[in-house]
């Protein structure tokens, strides 16, 4: 899900009449070395990962405007100019991780695996009943979302 500038910018052909952005291999690839384009820029995972979700030039006034040096900082000084999409984008995608390299969707071989841990996903809490007897329907806006910026950003 690159931009075409961006696209373009990471080696992929996208014109008139052909966009590599569909095929899944060029674009993981290209995704991938964005974010690692990204990382030098930040020096920081979590605020690589935000950058992915709404541009570097984005990221970079945000963390101007509000005095920020990590994503969660940001997320403390700037939440209410910080588009929501971008700052649950993190732990949407580190959950996602974590769910995949758990079932094996995202190791590589066996043979070629380095020695690498992801966080252990947090135990699952069964829900109380509110006053009116039902479990409540969603988390609180923001909840559990600096906790996970915390654990990748070691």
């Amino acid at each position: 899900q690159l931009m075409p500038v961006t696209a373009r910018r990471f080696g992929l052909i996208v014109d008139a009449s052909r966009d590599e952005r569909f095929d899944p291999r060029k674009a993981t690839e290209a995704a991938a070395r964005y974010l690692r384009w990204l990382n030098g820029c930040f020096k920081d995972w979590p605020l690589a990962l935000a950058a992915y979700n709404c541009g570097e030039g984005a990221m970079k006034t945000f963390l101007r405007r509000y005095g920020a040096t990590t994503l969660e900082g940001l997320y403390a000084a700037g939440r209410d100019g910080v588009p929501r999409e971008t700052l649950r984008f993190v732990p949407q995608f580190v959950a996602a991780a974590t769910v995949m390299t758990a079932n094996g969707q995202l190791a590589p071989p066996r043979e070629t695996t380095r020695a690498t841990t992801l966080p252990a996903p947090a135990p699952v809490r069964k829900k109380r009943a509110s006053a009116s007897g039902r479990a409540p329907t969603s988390p609180p806006e923001g909840a559990g979302t600096v906790p996970a910026m915390r654990r990748i950003s070691r």
